[in-house]
């Protein structure tokens, strides 16, 4: 009787080794999602970070832009009081003014848009990483118990 208990105990020794083996694989292979999920989410922040960079260097050129066609407009303005002929100039800088508008607002959606989605993917990626160490922490808790 002594034996076949002796027996059962070396069967669930050896159960239990199994199972901690498994888990140890388990969080290292967990460890490891963890990890390239953090460097996606920091490559996610490079790339929000070059956006927002990108979107500062189209802001000073729309400012340089609206510079540049309000100076067009005064110099139309200008030819025109002089020369009577600057209306189609003024029409012209009117015209460009707005179509470099347009441009920022369209670069300034992309932006945006752009910014959206890295946000989104850091957001994804931080409740991953979340999920993954409260599933390793948890594995490790129930390893210890057993």
């Amino acid at each position: 009787m002594a034996d076949a208990s002796g027996g059962d105990a070396a069967t669930r020794l050896a159960q239990y080794e199994t199972e901690v083996s498994s888990l140890r694989a388990d969080r290292k292979l967990l460890k490891k999602h963890a990890k390239e999920l953090s460097q996606q989410k920091a490559a996610a922040e490079s790339e929000a970070s070059r956006l927002q960079r990108d979107y500062e260097a189209l802001e000073i050129q729309l400012q340089a832009a609206k510079d540049e066609a309000a100076a067009a407009a005064a110099a139309a303005a200008a030819a025109e009081s002089s020369a009577g002929a600057g209306s189609n100039a003024l029409q012209e800088a009117a015209g460009e003014r707005a179509r470099l508008e347009a441009q920022l607002d369209e670069a300034r959606n992309m932006i945006a848009a752009e910014q959206a989605t890295a946000a989104a993917a850091a957001a994804q990626m931080a409740a991953e990483i979340d999920s993954v160490r409260e599933q390793a922490r948890s594995e490790v808790g129930e390893a210890r118990e057993a």
